[in-house]
């Protein structure tokens, strides 16, 4: 088996492209939001007034700042009653336009696995054919997601979690 480093074939690749979407959130989310940021200021203030910082205030810090964070994709992640958010909707408008475009294969990642049962959810309602990886798809059944959305025309999106992070071979998405 051969194999070349990142560093020999860097200069093959294409240029990296970024592109930063602010997407504003709901008022339901900012409530949330808000309620977990009180929470980190009390504990930083506390911290500041102690001069120390006990365990179980980083843990709540920890655990405050990530509710914090996935809030802002959604409250159904935090609480499965609800799905306020604005992020899914505005995913949404880029990949009708990507879709309508030509044959683009996409690769959509998101930390949280509750955000792409959502993505995958609405994927199904638009009939819209992908793959889905989480850490809950079992080692042996990965290779067959790869090759699906590698070599099926139908299936136009790759969705992963974290869990598809490294070492993938996805050439055939080209967004």
């Amino acid at each position: 088996m051969l194999r070349r480093t990142k560093k020999e074939v860097l200069k093959q690749l294409p240029t990296r492209t970024d592109k930063n979407l602010f997407v504003s959130i709901t008022d339901e989310q900012r409530a949330v939001h808000d309620d977990y940021a009180e929470m980190v200021m009390k504990i930083v203030t506390r911290w500041k007034k102690m001069g120390f910082f006990k365990e179980e205030d980083q843990q709540r810090l920890m655990i405050a700042l990530n509710m914090m964070r996935m809030v802002c994709n959604s409250t159904y992640i935090i609480d499965q009653e609800t799905n306020h958010q604005t992020k899914l909707d505005e995913l949404f408008d880029i990949l009708e336009e990507a879709i309508a475009a030509g044959e683009e294969k996409i690769v959509i990642f998101s930390q949280w696995e509750r955000f792409t049962r959502l993505i995958a959810h609405k994927l199904e309602e638009q009939k819209i054919g992908y793959a889905n990886l989480n850490g809950k798809v079992p080692s042996y059944k990965r290779k067959d997601l790869f090759d699906r959305f590698n070599t099926d025309d139908n299936c136009r999106i790759f969705l992963s979690t974290d869990a598809g992070g490294v070492g993938l071979n996805l050439q055939a998405g080209s967004m």
